[in-house]
Parts: C-alpha cells; structure tokens; sequence
C-alpha cells in the first residue's frame, strides 16, 4: 500500500490505506494451540498466548468464572500449568 501512494504521489494515502486494512476486530485461537492463560480478573480479562498469537477475552463480572471454567477444560495439559 506504501508503494501503491508513492506510485500515484500521495504516499501518506497508501501508507494510511494500508494501517486500515491491516487492523483487525478479531482473532481467534484454538484452544489446543495455547501455551499460557492468565486470568486477569481486575481487569476482566484472560489472555491466551500461542506461539505467534495473543489473544485477549474481555468477559463481564456475571460471567467471568464461567468463560473462566470453561476455557481452562478445554485448554491443553501443559498450558494448565501456567494458570
């Protein structure tokens, strides 16, 4: 996108074109790929570390426990222990 603004002389137009395009909402992250959880409960907040990937769950207060309970069954043996 930098070279496609400064091809048509308006270099900060590809440059911002592309810091737009390249963010993103959402990620997602299976579960058996996680190497560490924390649980960042002041926060309301769980985070989710791959390899190359971190991703974060914002969870309200009711229902914090439960998105809580629910993401350490189903993670993997060795990320359980980094709870």
């Amino acid at each position: 996108s930098a070279i496609s603004g400064i091809a048509s002389g308006r270099p900060l137009d590809g440059i911002s074109r592309g810091l737009i395009v390249g963010t993103r909402n959402a990620t997602y992250t299976t579960f058996k790929n996680v190497k560490r959880m924390k649980s960042v409960r002041g926060f309301h907040t769980i985070k989710l570390n791959e390899t190359l990937n971190h991703n974060q769950i914002y969870v309200s207060n009711e229902d914090y426990d439960f998105v809580l309970d629910y993401i350490v069954k189903h993670l993997p043996d060795t990320a359980k222990r980094n709870v």
